[in-house]
């Protein structure tokens, strides 16, 4: 009984590092492709769709491609887990300027209780808006 009690009293961690946009920055950032087989289409159509909504182009990049290669650019890694059903388990985003990093969000949920299970879409829209407070909109 104890043990099962604490197999579900973990808890999911997630920490913002956020990016300050230079307001004469371009707003177009390029996304370079995740090549892991874990992260699925749907993280990553939603990652793009966000920061399209926050104002930005978005230039997709192929694996290789080095973070350096854009004026602003961003990588991600996206991983799922079964547990009863297909969660979101860990997230971490990074985003760089000229190759230098500006800014990183994580989630983890791989030791969480039942608080893991919650609506993946949502939870990387507000990784993004929190991510990019000042985005291209809101600069201008």
């Amino acid at each position: 009984m104890i043990a099962g009690f604490f197999a579900l009293s973990g808890c999911v961690s997630q920490t913002i590092d956020p990016v300050k946009i230079n307001p004469t920055s371009p707003p177009e950032i390029c996304m370079i492709e995740n090549a892991t087989k874990k992260v699925r289409q749907g993280f990553t159509d939603t990652y793009r769709a966000a920061l399209q909504e926050k104002g930005f182009t978005v230039k997709q990049l192929p694996p290789a491609s080095n973070p350096s290669d854009c004026h602003l650019s961003t990588q991600y890694i996206a991983q799922w887990k079964w547990n009863l059903t297909i969660y979101m388990s860990y997230v971490e985003i990074k985003v760089y300027e000229d190759g230098r990093m500006i800014g990183k969000a994580l989630y983890d949920a791989r030791i969480a209780g039942l608080d893991k299970y919650i609506n993946a879409e949502d939870k990387i829209r507000e990784m993004v808006n929190e991510l990019f407070p000042q985005t291209p909109k809101t600069t201008q």
